[in-house]
């Protein structure tokens, strides 16, 4: 019979195991819905690895004039990319998908997340980036270099969206989420450096 500090364990370590991460076979896995831009380079990484990428973007279809082994093969290669697709996905996407072949599930994929053919997604998606750039804040002791890189990451899925920002946007957006640690006495600042000479040193990286 188990102990109840077993059973908190094996609740722990299967809450651990539901987060999204890469396998030991270099694939995604449990992803839910956050972060598309990692997730999407992700997949089409582990569609190069086993030859399928055109196939799963739509740039191979079957064609009536091949013959039966070439459109077995191009079933089978489906059915991988489907097999990669829906074992990346918590089992609630998944079901949204399961209807679909490999190369339809990674269009629609794309078409929710990307949000480029609704606008309303869009522009829910815009807001919601725009509302995390404006909360995003440099914490006492926090870490800078992930800081900076959750900031750029934002910036990135704006523009790609359509809602790029400005020099001078960017320029205002650090600063103002570096300017609580400016005057804080923290170990990872160095209080020699002011906030412009690091913004114009993260630009010439």
């Amino acid at each position: 019979m188990s102990s109840s500090s077993d059973s908190d364990d094996d609740r722990r370590k299967s809450k651990k195991d539901k987060k999204f991460h890469i396998n030991s076979s270099g694939n995604p896995v449990n992803w839910d819905g956050e972060n598309w831009h990692f997730y999407k380079k992700t997949m089409v990484v582990a569609f190069q690895k086993s030859l399928l990428e055109q196939i799963a973007i739509g740039n191979v279809n079957e064609d009536d004039t091949w013959s039966q082994d070439l459109k077995d093969e191009h079933t089978k290669k489906q059915a991988k990319i489907q097999m990669l697709i829906m074992g990346s996905l918590t089992t609630r996407l998944a079901q949204q998908l399961m209807d679909l072949n490999g190369s339809d599930m990674w269009a629609e994929l794309c078409k929710i997340y990307e949000g480029k053919n609704n606008d309303a997604t869009k522009a829910q998606k815009v807001y919601r980036l725009q509302g995390d750039l404006h909360r995003t804040h440099l914490r006492a002791n926090g870490d800078v270099r992930a800081h900076l890189y959750t900031i750029f990451r934002i910036k990135n899925e704006l523009a790609e969206l359509g809602s790029p920002l400005s020099d001078l946007q960017m320029v205002v957006t650090l600063l103002r989420s570096l300017c609580d640690v400016s005057t804080t006495k923290v170990g990872s600042w160095n209080p020699r450096e002011d906030q412009r000479v690091l913004l114009i040193r993260l630009q010439n990286a």
